[in-house]
């Protein structure tokens, strides 16, 4: 879709990867499984480790088959955080819509591993900062 980042990273991964499942976008390491879907840090992490789930294609949260999508893409995710297991937690968090702070409208996950003493609060947690 025309002026959608994450589509721009999929056309290029695609086209640089040539069976490979992971190559450099943009500066960034972009992973593609088999199912579709990338894997990559944003550009404005929240914290160490922090990734981003987005299917290749360009689905959004009110088409009419993106809940399939938002199971798989939750699927690789989980998956992902368990593999890596680098965190003493991690949260799994899908924001759909401009009022739940969506800035790209193609869905996507992001993987957040927590630590204690992080400092990364959640707005309905009401934690401290430290």
């Amino acid at each position: 879709m025309a002026d959608c980042p994450f589509c721009d990273y999929a056309a290029l991964a695609q086209q640089s990867a040539e069976k490979r499942t992971t190559t450099v976008v943009r500066g960034r390491q972009v992973t593609v499984d088999p199912s579709g879907v990338m894997c990559f840090e944003p550009i404005n992490a929240v914290t160490p480790g922090h990734m981003l789930f987005v299917h290749v294609d360009h689905i959004e949260h009110s088409d009419e088959h993106a809940n399939g999508y938002v199971g798989l893409l939750m699927s690789v995710a989980h998956a992902y955080a368990h593999r890596v297991a680098h965190a003493a937690g991690f949260n799994l968090i899908v924001n759909a819509g401009e009022a739940a702070t969506q800035t790209i409208d193609h869905l996507h996950v992001h993987y957040v591993p927590r630590r204690r003493g992080d400092g990364l609060t959640l707005p309905w947690t009401g934690q401290a900062t430290s």
